[in-house]
């Protein structure tokens, strides 16, 4: 379960991290595949109200779970403006902490509902405002 769970957030990871960018145009191939299968999103997997506590090295995030308990979740971000990665799966929890921040730096996160790789829904993106160049997008 572990395995698939690790699977999952990297491939939640990947396609986040795909949404953010605008690849560049590609000529099309008939043997080329022209995108990776979406995953569906269920609305009741999304996390909303989505709350983040600014402790400086530290941030806590909370959340409200739709799913009576049956999602798992995933934190995804970093420093505002670069690739998401995953920083936390709390599971069945609605808090996550994440340690080891840079007190100089904005940080953005998005938390992900899921049950498993083809059904995940990501909340909306929180950020800190330590130096007013972090936006939610």
């Amino acid at each position: 379960m572990v395995g698939i769970l690790i699977g999952v957030g990297a491939l939640v990871v990947l396609r986040l991290g795909d949404k953010q960018k605008t690849p560049p145009p590609q000529a099309a191939s008939p043997t080329a595949p022209t995108s990776a299968p979406a995953a569906s999103q269920d609305a009741k997997l999304k996390p909303t109200g989505v709350q983040l506590a600014d402790h400086g090295s530290w941030v806590q995030l909370s959340w409200t779970d739709h799913t009576n308990g049956a999602a798992l979740y995933l934190v995804t971000g970093g420093v505002a403006g670069t690739t998401p990665t995953k920083l936390a799966q709390p599971a069945h929890t609605t808090t996550a902490r994440i340690d080891a921040l840079r007190t100089d730096a904005d940080y953005c996160f998005v938390v992900i509902g899921m049950t498993d790789v083809d059904h995940v829904s990501p909340g909306d993106r929180v950020c800190t405002h330590r130096t007013g160049s972090a936006t939610p997008r």
